[in-house]
């Protein structure tokens, strides 16, 4: 189903059981030209700022006294790495939950928060298994070119490129390390002091994405507490909570500083304050409905019944990823909108004479688009 027309929206805001400026799913900027999309892909704060007003928190924080919420500026709370090593922070989410976002506000968070500091961002999306040697060549290999990006970008010559450093200390450990017990924290350590050499000391963190990996304890737990004594910030993103919940009692247990993180399936209730929320943001008036719900117009409490509807296949209470729920009540909003369209080209276009009963998404209206 095509998304309404802003033109058909203006048109349709006049009407009191409507009045919404845009649409709530894909809102224009008052004067703008582009719209965010939810559909579109996941929330990029530390690419498009404007992406930050756009956040609706329904993760469940874990340790709030390190890291909790989410709101238009950015996180509530994001606890300082440790002094004498850095912090791990957990994700957990299935696709479509909103994992990536969280993920990309921390991004963007530790960039402002920190600010002017500058922070070197290293990815590494390969599995992290048991030969803790291999492991950290491969991950030297992503930071060492994220190193010299750095360089680049700030124009470090001489004594003064941290890359040219940092190479040279590895390549003088490996030449004295102890070829059947290779000390790689100690070399972790040391690159850490080549950084705080640095004229200005830069903010050092790793994302490792373990949502299609297994989680190998054994490679997990040295490889995370390693890393920690180079970077200020390892965030580790999984599908499964229980996966992230396990690593992080082995490496709490481990004296690792550690927050976790999940995004899990919304309930009926989440999605009503969603709903109630995004229109908000998007009113004229508040809409002139007589049905118990007037926040929600042209939403009525039986389309989001049908919506969490119990199913042989998903009993009740239903939960449903974010993006599911966003899908379905823009595909409802969308094929009301055309609906009414040819409502209007059939009277002139005179909006007030569309009915009340005919502008509101219905139960019925929500079943039609159910799978």
């Amino acid at each position: 189903m095509p998304r309404p027309a802003q033109t058909l929206l203006d048109t349709l805001s006049a009407h009191p059981e409507f009045r919404l400026r845009t649409n709530p799913f894909a809102p224009l900027p008052p004067g703008g030209s582009a719209a965010f999309d939810y559909l579109a892909g996941s929330l990029a704060p530390h690419q498009r700022i404007g992406d930050l007003a756009s956040y609706f928190d329904h993760y469940e924080w874990k340790d709030k006294h390190r890291l909790v919420g989410v709101n238009k500026t950015g996180l509530t709370t994001l606890a300082p790495p440790g002094a004498a090593a850095g912090t791990v922070i957990l994700l957990s989410g299935f696709q479509g939950t909103g994992r990536k976002s969280l993920r990309n506000m921390l991004h963007y968070d530790v960039g402002k928060r920190f600010a002017p500091r500058p922070v070197i961002v290293t990815e590494h999306t390969a599995a992290i298994v048991p030969d803790r040697l291999n492991v950290a060549d491969t991950l030297l290999q992503s930071f060492f070119r994220r190193v010299k990006d750095y360089d680049d970008t700030f124009k470090n010559k001489g004594a003064n490129r941290l890359s040219k450093r940092m190479a040279d200390t590895r390549k003088e450990w490996k030449e004295n390390a102890l070829v059947a017990s290779p000390d790689i924290d100690a070399l972790f350590g040391y690159l850490r002091e080549d950084l705080g050499k640095a004229a200005t000391v830069p903010l050092i963190v790793f994302f490792l994405d373990a949502t299609v990996h297994a989680l190998d304890l054994d490679a997990w737990r040295p490889t995370c507490a390693t890393l920690c004594r180079l970077a200020d910030y390892i965030f580790v993103s999984f599908s499964d909570v229980s996966k992230a919940s396990i690593l992080k009692y082995n490496l709490a247990t481990n004296a690792v500083q550690v927050a976790q993180v999940d995004s899990p399936r919304i309930t009926k209730a989440q999605a009503v304050k969603f709903l109630r929320w995004r229109l908000a943001e998007e009113r004229t008036l508040l809409p002139a409905s007589v049905g118990p719900e007037p926040e929600l117009a042209p939403f009525t409490e039986a389309a989001i019944n049908e919506l969490f509807a119990p199913t042989p296949k998903a009993p009740a209470p239903v939960v449903l990823p974010i993006k599911v729920v966003i899908a379905r009540l823009d595909s409802a909003f969308s094929q009301k909108c055309e609906s009414l369209a040819q409502q209007l080209a059939a009277n002139g276009g005179n909006v007030n004479a569309l009915p009340s009963e005919a502008v509101r998404i219905t139960g019925d209206d929500m079943k039609r688009l159910m799978p």
